[in-house]
């Protein structure tokens, strides 16, 4: 079993549970999209777990980023992180980021070139090519109802 803590040092503050786990390409860290408490909007975080030794790290997010899964890219470095941004009451567009695990840097991919319309975004995800050159999503432009699949090209500077 692994403990993912509490949202603060030294056991203060609520329980950490994961919303979701993602292996790294060569098995030995583990990226979470944790989540605090049950209130919305929720508090999330983006944690890297060694599970061998329970040592964790924390990289700080955009305030108003609400996480709800992650992917790894191929090589291991970078993160793909889904959620929503909180920009208004009632107003939680989908967005997709790139985290670079070293830097703890973040990056907004912009992949939706066409206004995105209102409604719940629950199993909103994205997965790399196995070369990591691309990306696929789901997308649904606000002409329709109806979700489709996108491709986008994907280059990550080093």
């Amino acid at each position: 079993e692994i403990d993912l803590g509490t949202e603060r040092p030294g056991g203060k503050g609520f329980p950490r549970w994961a919303l979701d786990a993602q292996w790294s390409p060569d098995g030995k860290n583990l990226a979470i999209a944790a989540s605090i408490g049950d209130f919305l909007p929720m508090k999330t975080q983006l944690l890297l777990i060694e599970p061998w030794t329970g040592e964790i790290r924390e990289i700080d997010k955009p305030r108003n980023f609400i996480l709800s899964e992650v992917d790894w890219a191929p090589g291991g470095r970078y993160l793909l992180v889904f959620g929503v941004r909180a920009i208004g009451e009632g107003k939680f567009p989908p967005a997709i980021s790139l985290v670079d695990t070293k830097t703890a840097s973040w990056r907004d991919l912009n992949l939706f070139l066409y206004p995105v319309a209102p409604g719940p975004y629950s199993g909103f995800e994205a997965s790399w090519s196995p070369d990591g050159s691309r990306i696929l999503f789901y997308c649904r432009p606000q002409s329709t109802l109806e979700w489709r699949l996108c491709l986008a090209s994907v280059e990550v500077g080093k």
